[in-house]
């Protein structure tokens, strides 16, 4: 597999979006829902999708929904997904995540890009209820938003009603650079 450079050190492009350190933080994601027993939704909704490798993982561990729709503000990337999508169930939708109306009766959130969404809407918009999957990192990046430099920072931009998990994991973008993916998953 090739790895190369996102805004985080991986380059924008579908090999750079499947480097080493998000392939990693995405597993992680997904084994962690698996062992939750929070594999089954109506809709899931991944804000920020890039490329959309998180749907990958989410087939991989058989974490299961009628819909994923991959939000991402870039069209490059939502055609990117729309030509490569390995399930009928994948949906692609160019749109500013901040916009994203959410349905479905029990709906799964993952936002594995806090860092680089402009702004708290995304989140405010999320219905009270839903399962929720985020994560962050710690490292200064530059034009980054929402930046925390400790977990319990993390854990306090993202209040939850009931939260299942709240960890960090160290690791070393393609640049060499370490930093720490914090990972929050809860009931908002």
């Amino acid at each position: 597999m090739l790895t190369i450079d996102l805004f985080e050190g991986s380059p924008n492009t579908p090999a750079g979006s499947k480097s080493a350190d998000l392939n990693l933080g995405k597993l992680w994601l997904c084994r962690t829902l698996k062992r939750l027993g929070l594999d089954q939704f109506d809709n899931a909704y991944a804000l920020g999708s890039w490329y959309g490798s998180i749907a990958q993982y989410m087939l991989a561990r058989d974490i299961a929904c009628d819909q994923l729709f991959l939000i991402d503000i870039d069209p490059k990337n939502t055609e990117y997904v729309k030509a490569n999508a390995v399930s009928k169930h994948i949906v692609p939708i160019t749109q500013d995540c901040n916009n994203t109306v959410f349905e479905g009766e029990d709906i799964l959130v993952i936002n594995t890009s806090t860092n680089d969404i402009q702004g708290q809407t995304w989140w405010d918009h999320i219905p009270p209820g839903t399962t929720v999957a985020l994560q962050g990192r710690d490292e200064q990046w530059d034009n980054k938003e929402n930046l925390y430099q400790t977990l319990e920072a993390f854990d306090s931009a993202y209040a939850m009603s009931e939260t299942y998990c709240l960890a960090e994991i160290p690791l070393t973008c393609v640049e060499g650079v370490n930093y720490n993916r914090f990972m929050k998953i809860g009931r908002k």
